[in-house]
Formats: structure tokens, sequence, C-alpha cells
């Protein structure tokens, strides 16, 4: 189906994010729940007690952590990387998920150590999670252990074998919870400007037969932000329509500080199958400058750059940076009294 890209960005930069749609969470949330404290963004430094992988004995490496909720809580997922000597040198997605036939949490793993799979055998203030990763350096086993403590949380490998040979226990080690400037002045303005109700409009910038949409069509989207997990991130939900036509669509959307890249990030879900993802990286004056992907099933990937605008507290204009519509106005906003 080809979407009209131009409109498309109205319905992303005034969106929300939604961990829950209506109130609800996915029925798998209940089963990961245990593990909910892991939530956000963490720190440790420790030394590295032998050689594995990039890893040398007595490196001092320093572990980022960024653990958040999918879309409706049906995934716990975590963004790692480690430092060597300021220098990244491991990045890692894991993805932790109910498994429904066998009944547990299972845990995925991807990353510069390779590709594996675990699985929670304790959950709950202590956790234990079994894992095996295979790549380019071999085949590495063992266990991982946690306690939760306050605002902080212990870690430490143990039965580690790396080509079924024995590695030294790795040293206890305790991730301390980011503050200030990892998720500081851009995300606490950007919550600022944009928490409330949003009524848009605009005009489609390209036709589209299959849907009985032509250029030029004017379109209404109503989008809510609020706060959620304690001002982490932002949830809510939106509504669009074109004005005197059959077509309208629903978002769910979500909104969070991405400490890792230093940004905004938003990604958005459409009950047509659309997925819109964007970032911003910079605030001028009073606008928001990002950019934006626009991925269609079935279609074409389409990304540009954006602004978005609030010339004051109860109005937002968004504007394209590059391509045949620069510097023209996408859509605006106001705020819901």
């Amino acid at each position: 189906m080809n979407r009209t890209f131009t409109y498309l960005f109205g319905l992303l930069f005034l969106g929300g994010a939604v961990l829950a749609y209506g109130g609800q969470f996915s029925p798998d949330y209940e089963h990961l729940k245990p593990l909910e404290w892991q939530i956000g963004d963490w720190v440790t430094e420790f030394q590295a007690t032998s050689d594995a992988g990039p890893f040398k004995k007595g490196d001092k490496v320093t572990v980022n952590a960024s653990i958040r909720w999918s879309p409706e809580r049906s995934f716990l997922v975590n963004n790692s990387s480690s430092e060597v000597n300021g220098k990244k040198v491991v990045t890692g997605l894991e993805i932790n998920f109910w498994n429904r036939e066998k009944s547990i949490i299972s845990h995925s793993h991807y990353g510069t150590f390779g590709s594996g799979q675990g699985v929670w055998t304790k959950v709950g203030d202590k956790a234990e999670l079994e894992w095996t990763i295979e790549g380019q350096h071999g085949t590495f086993k063992g266990k991982s252990y946690l306690t939760r403590g306050d605002d902080s949380w212990e870690w430490q490998i143990k039965e580690q074998t790396q080509n079924g040979e024995r590695i030294p226990v790795m040293p206890l080690t305790t991730f301390r919870r980011k503050t200030g400037a990892p998720a500081g002045e851009l995300w606490q303005a950007f919550q600022e400007a944009v928490v409330g109700t949003w009524n848009g409009k605009g005009l489609l910038g390209s036709d589209d037969k299959t849907l009985g949409l032509s250029k030029g069509d004017p379109f209404e989207y109503r989008i809510t932000w609020r706060p959620d997990l304690e001002g982490r991130i932002l949830v809510g939900e939106g509504e669009f329509r074109v004005v005197g036509k059959a077509y309208a669509d629903k978002s769910r959307l979500f909104a969070g500080w991405d400490p890792d890249a230093g940004n905004v990030r938003l990604t958005a879900f459409w009950s047509s199958g659309l997925v819109e993802e964007g970032t911003y990286q910079r605030k001028q004056g009073t606008a928001f400058l990002g950019t934006y992907t626009e991925k269609t099933p079935g279609g074409q990937t389409r990304r540009a750059r954006l602004s978005s605008d609030f010339p004051d507290a109860n109005t937002n204009v968004l504007k394209l940076l590059d391509g045949p519509r620069k510097g023209e106005t996408l859509s605006s906003f106001k705020r819901e009294k």
C-alpha cells in the first residue's frame, strides 16, 4: 500500500508513546513483572579476570545498560555497551520474553560476542539467568546472578566456560542508576513541550488511489501525551482521519531517552501496519531537530530530516529540512485546553 510520505510526518512527531493502549498490557506482562525492577539506565565498572573475546585480563571495563519495556510490555529489552579505556568494544541487545510453550521466561542475545539463548531459572529480587552465546570467539556458557539493591543491583557471572574450558569467576559488581546528564536537558525539554492533548491538521502531500486519497486532501490528527514510569517515558494514543473521506487510522507510539545515542527516540505503530521511527538529536531555539524513518508494509523505507518547532507553549509546527518540500509546513498542532 503506497502511503503518503509527507502527511505521515504529522502522525509521528506529535505522537505519544503507548506501552498500554486503553490501559491494557500484554497478558505476558504478569510473568515478566518480577524483573520489572531492572527498568532504567545503569552503569558499572569491573576489572576483567581473564582473556575473553575482546577483553584482556586486567582491563578496566565500563558497562552501560538501558533496559526498557516494549509496547504493551510484551518484552523486556536491554541495550548494552562495554568500554575499555574509553573505547567501545562490545555492544549487545537482549530480549526477555514469556515462552508460552515452555511456561518459562526465555532470553535471546545478539551482539559483538555473537548470538545465543538463555532461560531465567529464578526471578524476583534475586534472579538467575543461564545462557549460551556462540560467535567469532567461540562458544560461551555461564550463569548470571542478579540481586536487587536500593536504586542499584549486583551482577556476577559464575560457572562460565569458553569452548568448554573454565573461565575464572568475574568479580561481583554493582550497577548504579544513571542520573542527570544521561537523560538530561534535551529529554526534559521535550517532555515539557509536548505533554498534553493536541489537535493537528494539514494537507496530504501526494495521491494514493488505492485508498481514494488525493494530494491536498485535508487531514486531522488528535494525540495525547502523558508521562509514565516516573517520567522515564511518554505514553499515549492517537487518531488520524482524512476530512470528507472514509480513511482513518489509529496509532500506538512510545518515546524515551536513548542513553547510548544520547537522543530522544520515538517509535510509532499503526493499525495499518506502518512503522515510523524518529530521533531528536538537539534543540535549537524553540525547535527540536531530528531525523525520521517511515517503513511501509511491503514498501520502501524513506528517510528525511525534520524540525518540530514550538513558537509558543500551545503551538507545534512541523517542517522538512531537506528534499523537494524543504522549509514547507507539513502540519500544525494546537494544544487542547
